[in-house]
């Protein structure tokens, strides 16, 4: 808007076509209908009130507005084509408005020989028209525009599809499991974005329960959509009794038959209360930490083992004792790496903040999560935690 007002105009006027805005919405009801997105307007006596970003207007059938949107063609607009563009005896005041301009021109905007609006820009008579190298510039601008505005609303629309797909995949609610006490968090590392970080909790024979966490390389849709099936592959495994480290092993399986570029880390492990123990495996993921009752905090020394998808093989499972009171703790890597510490600092840090005390698990969560992310999020963080 600024590069064209006053330089170039002296008013511009950004409107998109509501089924570009949402493509969902039903086309009935959307077609021909422009919404305003942005307007600039030098002259005090412009009519502000009926030019205001956020309103709708309804392309009058036939008109030129109508034959530009559809064409894809700029043109300019002439004092008698007004009349035919403005209908609605409401609008008397800017039709009037625009009667008395110098020039104007109508440029759609065109992006990946998609329309998905116009933009219309004026001179008072008080200027030149405009000539044939104006018109060049400002439809290079425009169309320049255009490609902006289509890249902003393909990824708001795949960042949308990406968090449904997320949420519709990985757990809203923990189950009840007796005589375990879990919590669990995600954070996404923005608001605009989305990865393959999840964590979920299933319900074994015995009384036994799983708990799992992973992280797929990646974010966006694409991320999700991996998540969803290596969560899908985990639950299906888990119910048939499989143990953690030949579950890994199927995994790994999953995670190449996905394609050579697919990688993610995973931990697996099994609570079984007629123990007071849990069997853990890894696969390339950070390791869990164990917290207990007025004791230090440690972390797992077993073997790494390999990130899914590498074609490693090399998981194998730790005995982990679990006495009631301590908590074991699941997370991402994004909850300890950052581009101001490495891996050994982050580890301390967390030991440090899992020593805090708190009234509950929840509680002992959100303050681990404070203490380690005083910021904005780096990367997506998962947490997942379990307290017999």
């Amino acid at each position: 808007m600024r590069l064209l007002v006053p330089q170039l105009a002296d008013s511009a006027d950004v409107q998109l076509l509501e089924e570009a805005i949402d493509p969902d919405e039903s086309a009935a009801s959307t077609r021909g209908v422009v919404r305003r997105l942005a307007a600039l307007f030098t002259d005090p006596s412009a009519p502000t009130a009926k030019l205001m970003p956020g309103m709708t207007l309804q392309l009058p059938r036939g008109s030129l507005y109508e034959r530009v949107i559809a064409d894809g063609r700029p043109t300019n607009l002439y004092r008698p084509d007004v009349r035919a563009l403005i209908t609605d005896p409401r609008d008397e005041q800017l039709r009037d408005y625009l009667m008395t301009l110098g020039s104007a021109r109508l440029i759609p905007l065109v992006a990946r020989g998609k329309v998905l609006g116009a933009v219309v820009v004026t001179r008072l008579r008080s200027r030149e028209p405009f000539d044939e190298q104006d018109c060049v510039l400002i439809d290079e601008l425009s169309a320049r525009a255009a490609l902006n505005i289509d890249n902003a609303l393909m990824y708001t629309r795949q960042r949308a599809a990406a968090l449904t797909l997320q949420r519709s995949l990985s757990n809203s609610a923990l189950p009840a499991v007796p005589g375990l006490e879990l919590t669990g968090r995600y954070l996404p590392a923005s608001e605009h974005d989305v990865g393959g970080d999840w964590f979920d909790v299933i319900t074994l024979p015995e009384g036994r329960t799983g708990l799992v966490i992973g992280d797929v390389m990646g974010h966006g849709i694409h991320a999700a959509a991996v998540m969803g099936q290596l969560r899908t592959a985990v639950r299906t495994l888990a119910r048939h009794d499989v143990h953690p480290a030949r579950l890994l092993r199927s995994l790994d399986a999953v995670v190449a038959d996905m394609g050579v570029d697919e990688m993610a880390t995973c931990v697996y492990a099994v609570h079984d209360p007629a123990t007071g123990g849990c069997l853990v495996a890894r696969a390339g993921h950070p390791p869990p930490a164990v917290v207990t009752p007025g004791g230090p905090v440690t972390f797992l020394h077993g073997p790494p083992g390999t990130p899914l998808g590498t074609g490693g093989h090399e998981f194998r499972a730790e005995e982990v004792a679990l006495p009631p009171g301590s908590v074991l703790v699941l997370y991402t890597d994004g909850l300890i790496e950052a581009r101001d510490r490495d891996l050994d600092q982050g580890l301390d840090r967390l030991a440090h903040a899992l020593r805090t005390p708190a009234p509950s698990l929840a509680a002992l969560c959100a303050g681990v999560l404070r203490q380690m992310l005083p910021g904005p999020a780096q990367d997506d963080v998962a947490v997942l935690m379990a307290r017999p």
